[in-house]
C-alpha cells in the first residue's frame, strides 16, 4: 500500500507531466483529466482528512501553486491544484464552541483562501467543476451559504455540461455537490405533514420507553447486523424502544427476516415495521429510507427519536447522553466533524447519527426532514448521494433562522461515543 508521500511524488510527476505535454485532441484530454483525477484523487482525501500539512512539503505546494496559476489545456491541471492549496488552507483543526458545534476558521486562512480563488481568475484559467467547488468551499468557510450553493451548482452544472464521466473524472468526495440545498431553499419547499406511505406494522412494542432508537434497512443488512446492534442494546441496559423498519424487494424476504430476530421478536421494547421498495432502489435508497418514514415512526411513538445507522454496536449506556440532552431542551442533536470537513456542506455532520426531540420544533424538524427526503431524492439528477447529509445540514441552519431558541447541540463536544461501528467482514451471511 502506498504512502501519502508516495502518492504526492506520483501527483507531481503526473502535474509535470501533462504540464509538459499540452494537449489539444479532446481524447487526449480527457485521458488526462482521468489521469490527473486518480492522482489527486488520495491526496485531496488525506487533505479532507487533515493528514496532509502541505506548509511541511514546500515543493509538493510550489509544484500545486505554479499548476494552479498557469493556463493548461486541460484545465483539471489547475482546478484540482487550486483545490487542493484551497484544503491545505483550511485543513488545520480550529476551536468550537461547546454547545451549537459551529466551528471557528481562521480569518486570515480564509483571506488567502479568497486570494487564492481571485489569482486563479486573473491567470485566465478554465472555470470547470474543481474551481467551482473550491470557491464554494471558501464561501462556506467564510459564512455566505447562500453563495456558496450557487458555486457547488456551477459545480455539477459544468459536469454535466461537460458531459464529464462520473467514474473516471469525479472525485467521489465531491459528489455531494450535485445535491446541496440552501436555507432559502427549505424555505420556499412545502414542509407540511407528508402524506402516510404505505406499510406493514409487524410488531409493536408492548413496554414504554424513555426515547426510539430507529434505523431502517434492507433484508441482507438486517439479518447481517440487527441481532448484533439489538444484543448490545440489551447489555448495556438502555431504556429505549428499538424499531428497525425493513426495506423488502419481495414479500418472501420477510421470513428470514423474522428468523433473523427470533430472540428479539417477544421483546417487549422491540418495533418492526416493513414496506415494499421499487425495483430500481439502490444504495442512495437505502441510505434515505429511514427519513422516508422517519415521520410515521414519530407519530407511532410520540417519543424522542435517535436515528442510527444499524451496522454498529453499544460499548456504554447512551442513555445518560441522549436523555441528557432532551431534558437540556436540545432540539436536535448530532456528531459533528472537524478540520476542513467543516468547510464542505456534505461533510459538516455525520448522517448516521440524530436525535430529535419529542416537542414543537422537534416536530417540525421530523416533518420537515420527511418531507425534503422524499422530494429531494425524486429531484435529484445524477448522483443521490450525501443527500441526507446536505438536507440535515441546512435544515439545521433554516431552523436556527426560523424559531427561536433553537438548540442544535454536537455531541463530539457533550461526550464519547457510546457505540463503534463493527466490522463488516466480520457479519457476512452465507448467501453473501
Amino acid at each position: 500500500m502506498k504512502s501519502i508521500e508516495d502518492h504526492k511524488k506520483v501527483l507531481v510527476t503526473v502535474l509535470q507531466d501533462v504540464t509538459g505535454t499540452p494537449a489539444r485532441e479532446q481524447h487526449v484530454i480527457d485521458q488526462q483529466r482521468a489521469q490527473l483525477r486518480n492522482a489527486f484523487l488520495p491526496v485531496v482525501r488525506a487533505l479532507i482528512q487533515g493528514r496532509v500539512d502541505l506548509d511541511q512539503d514546500l515543493p509538493t505546494k510550489g509544484v500545486l501553486e505554479r499548476a494552479a496559476f498557469s493556463y493548461s489545456s486541460n484545465s483539471f491541471t489547475s482546478s484540482l491544484s487550486l483545490l487542493a492549496l484551497i484544503l491545505g488552507e483550511l485543513s488545520i483543526e480550529e476551536d468550537w464552541t461547546a454547545l451549537s458545534g459551529a466551528y471557528i476558521v481562521d480569518q486570515s486562512a480564509i483571506s488567502r483562501c479568497q486570494d487564492l480563488v481571485l489569482a486563479y481568475h486573473d491567470s485566465g484559467c478554465t472555470e470547470d467543476f474543481y474551481s467551482y467547488c473550491a470557491n464554494g468551499i471558501v464561501k462556506f468557510a467564510a459564512g455566505e451559504l447562500e453563495e456558496s450553493v450557487k458555486m457547488f451548482r456551477l459545480a455539477s452544472d459544468s459536469f454535466l455540461y461537460e458531459k464529464l464521466n462520473i467514474r473516471t473524472h469525479l472525485i467521489p468526495d465531491f459528489r455531494g455537490a450535485f445535491n446541496v440545498i440552501s436555507p432559502t431553499e427549505i424555505g420556499q419547499t412545502n414542509l407540511s405533514a407528508p402524506p402516510e406511505l404505505a406499510w406493514n406494522v409487524v410488531k409493536t412494542p408492548s413496554a414504554k420507553g424513555s426515547y426510539v432508537h430507529y434505523s431502517a434497512v434492507d433484508s441482507t443488512y438486517l439479518r447481517r447486523f440487527a441481532p448484533q446492534l439489538l444484543d448490545s442494546l440489551h447489555k448495556v441496559g438502555t431504556e429505549a424502544i428499538v424499531h428497525i423498519h425493513l426495506g423488502l424487494r419481495h414479500e418472501s424476504e420477510l421470513d428470514a427476516c423474522i428468523s433473523a430476530l427470533q430472540h428479539y421478536m417477544s421483546d417487549p421494547r422491540v418495533a418492526l415495521t416493513t414496506s415494499l421498495v421499487p425495483e430500481t432502489a439502490d444504495n442512495a435508497y437505502f441510505t434515505m429510507l429511514r427519513y422516508f418514514y422517519l415521520q410515521q415512526v414519530v407519530d407511532m411513538h410520540c417519543s424522542p427519536i435517535v436515528i442510527t445507522d444499524i451496522d454498529i454496536a453499544y460499548t456504554a449506556n447512551p442513555d445518560v447522553l441522549y436523555l441528557g440532552c432532551i431534558n437540556a431542551g436540545h432540539h436536535t442533536s448530532f456528531y459533528g466533524k472537524r478540520k476542513v470537513t467543516q468547510c464542505i456542506p456534505w461533510f459538516a455532520l455525520t448522517a448516521s447519527f440524530l436525535l430529535i426531540a419529542n416537542n414543537a420544533a422537534g416536530t417540525y424538524f421530523s416533518r420537515a426532514l420527511t418531507a425534503l427526503a422524499r422530494s429531494n431524492f425524486e429531484t435529484q439528477r445524477v448522483e443521490k448521494y450525501n443527500i441526507d447529509q446536505n438536507l440535515i445540514y441546512a435544515l439545521l441552519q433554516f431552523m436556527r433562522l426560523r424559531t427561536n431558541g433553537f438548540v442544535a447541540s454536537n455531541l463530539s463536544m457533550l461526550g464519547g461515543v457510546p457505540y463503534k461501528g463493527v466490522n463488516k467482514n466480520d457479519f457476512v451471511l452465507e448467501t453473501d
